[in-house]
């Protein structure tokens, strides 16, 4: 079992892994980079604002446990940084992009039913249905190296019961200011308010697959051994 991260740990992490998956042309990442991604205002929860020094920081602890790899790519001085979840080696993790994608999930937006896992999961993993996503969830949980995750009880409002990562030890119970009030939208508004949520999932898909593309414009036209 991964010893336990802090906060802002593992936001780096979640936001390495989204990117070996979103846009892996242009990963592994620079300290630059990944401030960027953990910082972004949409896909995240809470919604950060850490400092590169602390990012850094995060990183390098990392490094030292394996977690992530730093190397510096041919022609340039800027260190590049990956994640090893999916290095099998010593740590024997051997993660594939489904289990992946719902690990990146719950560390960016933590808790979450297998239904907001599936619809927020387009852009790293195609999961065929619900029934995939909790299969994948059962296969963390009972993990014999394990366990990654842990269920949860449910939000006022919803049938599904939520799911959370163990990366960073033991969950709250508490639910995010976002969690209760949606919660609460759900009990009030049902179908409607449920239908809004789920087009603002689909906006704020479209709006970081913008992101995406930038970014990889962004590098394309960086002057070469720039981070």
């Amino acid at each position: 079992m991964i010893q336990p991260l802090d906060p802002v740990a593992v936001r780096v992490l979640g936001a390495l892994v989204e990117k070996s998956l979103a846009t892996p042309d242009y990963y592994p990442m620079s300290l630059a980079a990944v401030t960027t991604a953990c910082n972004q205002r949409t896909g995240r929860e809470p919604v950060t604002d850490f400092s590169e020094a602390e990012v850094q920081d995060a990183l390098d602890r990392m490094v030292a446990s394996s977690l992530v790899r730093s190397r510096s790519p041919a022609g340039s001085r800027v260190p590049k940084y990956g994640h090893r979840l999916a290095d099998e080696l010593g740590l024997a993790f051997g993660f594939g992009p489904d289990a992946l994608a719902v690990l990146c999930l719950l560390m960016l937006r933590g808790p979450q039913t297998p239904g907001e896992l599936r619809t927020r999961s387009a852009r790293l993993h195609a999961f065929g249905d619900v029934g995939e996503v909790e299969a994948v969830l059962d296969a963390l949980a009972s993990a014999e190296r394990g366990p990654y995750v842990v269920e949860l009880g449910r939000r006022p409002g919803q049938r599904e019961r939520r799911h959370a990562h163990l990366l960073g030890g033991p969950p709250s119970e508490e639910p995010s200011s976002l969690e209760s009030q949606a919660g609460a939208d759900d009990e009030a508004g049902g179908g409607h308010r449920g239908a809004l949520a789920a087009r603002v999932e689909t906006l704020e898909s479209e709006v970081q697959s913008l992101r995406d593309e930038l970014d990889r414009l962004r590098a394309l036209l960086a002057p070469t051994g720039q981070g």
